[in-house]
């Protein structure tokens, strides 16, 4: 009888975690890296989607006050705007009208451009480094009375030349503890802020 040679598709994550198709923040649970400074000049990924059209969020920020970079969601007057402080002086407005929510978005932002579903737009922000404090936070500002945002995130990549990160959402096993892998440096974070992420 011949033997059938059996193709498994191999996961990226190691024994113990289960990729997730994402992880979801109601409005009080954030990823935090500590002591990981990302600047301006580094390249930012994500790929996030929100439940609601009237959702808005910090996609990410590192550094704190008037020397910060972050992403920002935000909706004026029934426009959906994305806003990158690059620093929080040279802030830019970024107007995006095709937004959906219960769709997947591929981000990419460096200090200078943000590319939304291959859609580029061109950013008026400066390149140098951040203050280093508060650590990098995903769905999440650093500081003040915001601090939590509903976001929905599959993965999240930084490209930096403190060292790069690669997260993906996924869940712990032996606990079902919901959270996001670093496969670049072979860590687990869960939920810095309050309460528990929801899942797939």
């Amino acid at each position: 009888m011949r033997r059938e040679d059996t193709i498994i598709q191999q996961s990226p994550l190691p024994s113990g975690y289960r990729r997730l198709e994402y992880i979801q923040c109601t409005g009080t649970q954030r990823i935090t890296i500590p002591n990981y400074y990302p600047s301006t000049d580094s390249l930012f990924k994500c790929r996030i989607k929100y439940a609601n059209d009237n959702d808005t969020s910090v996609i990410f920020q590192v550094g704190t006050n008037n020397n910060r970079f972050m992403l920002v969601r935000t909706i004026i007057s029934g426009r959906y705007d994305y806003a990158a402080l690059c620093p929080y002086s040279n802030k830019t407005g970024i107007a995006v009208t095709d937004w959906q929510s219960g769709i997947w978005h591929d981000i990419e932002i460096t200090y200078n451009r943000l590319t939304i579903n291959g859609h580029d737009y061109a950013l008026n922000g400066v390149s140098g480094n951040v203050t280093k404090q508060n650590h990098f936070n995903i769905a999440s500002q650093n500081w003040g009375s915001y601090g939590y945002y509903p976001l929905i995130i599959n993965s999240f990549e930084v490209q930096a030349a403190q060292g790069n990160v690669n997260l993906l959402a996924a869940l712990r096993e032996n606990d079902s503890k919901p959270g996001m892998y670093d496969l670049v440096n072979n860590q687990f974070y869960t939920n810095a802020g309050t309460g528990e992420f929801l899942y797939n």
